[in-house]
């Protein structure tokens, strides 16, 4: 069997197969746009870019333009429904959040998504526009998102309808409380073992929660950008923090649930 990989760059994507110990280049795709995000599941492939999302539903070879519907094109992440890959997810910047079904032909933003945004003045330290939604986790039919800057968003409906998590005020600018999440989030986790289980790397650490995002532990002090999550073991995990923007970058792990690392 060939191990094929497909490469996200600014400059389109690149597709590679392995032969034998080597991997080389075989066609590129999308070529001259940013490739912010890229999901691929079943056949169905989605790609973010700067200027909109593309869509492939056979596996790669062919893209087409598929953004009719989205108002904020430069996109952040995309994600297709584990559950059902007919059901397409994309995050922008602006925070905004916009899903469709492939029979339909047409996204739909989250009217509650874009009234948290305009509520609490998210915004981003590097950019004009206020926030972007950087990752989405799925369990069933709930789903989260993060938001750089603004919190933590949780959808019990498929993603039909959003709401805060409770462990999270949206207000970017006030410190997390005790119990709270740290506004600035750069990812999200969920976990197979439970619903309940989630995990958030931030801009002022990195938070576990054992209660669906209602309450949240800081399990390690620093700013952090990503983490995976083994899927047979929670307590097993690699987490990507740093001292701060651009300095300082490290991977550490954890085999314990984040009680040393």
């Amino acid at each position: 069997m060939k191990t094929k990989m497909i490469v996200a760059t600014r400059h389109g994507l690149k597709r590679f197969e392995r032969i034998n110990d080597y991997w080389e280049e075989r066609n590129h795709a999308l070529t001259g746009h940013e490739i912010t995000a890229l999901a691929i599941r079943e056949g169905i492939s989605l790609a973010g870019t700067t200027d909109g999302v593309y869509l492939s539903q056979d596996a790669g070879e062919s893209w087409e333009l598929d953004s009719e519907g989205i108002q904020t094109p430069h996109v952040r992440c995309v994600a297709i429904h584990p559950q059902d890959s007919r059901t397409l997810f994309a995050g922008t910047e602006p925070a905004n959040i916009y899903s469709r079904q492939i029979e339909s032909g047409r996204w739909q933003r989250s009217e509650e998504v874009a009234k948290f945004r305009d509520e609490n003045d998210w915004y981003m330290p590097y950019s004009p526009n206020p926030g972007c939604v950087r990752g989405f986790a799925f369990y069933n039919q709930r789903i989260y998102a993060a938001v750089e800057v603004g919190g933590l968003l949780v959808s019990e409906d498929d993603g039909d309808t959003w709401a805060l998590a409770p462990g999270s005020s949206g207000n970017p600018r006030k410190d997390a409380e005790k119990g709270q999440i740290h506004p600035d989030v750069h990812s999200v986790v969920s976990h197979p073992a439970s619903e309940d289980l989630v995990f958030a790397p931030t801009g002022g650490g990195f938070y576990l929660s054992e209660d669906g995002g209602k309450t949240w532990s800081l399990k390690y002090e620093a700013y952090c950008r990503a983490v995976w999550v083994d899927p047979l073991d929670a307590s097993h995990m690699v987490l990507g923090p740093a001292d701060g923007v651009g300095r300082g970058g490290r991977i550490e792990y954890t085999t314990d649930g984040g009680e040393s690392w």
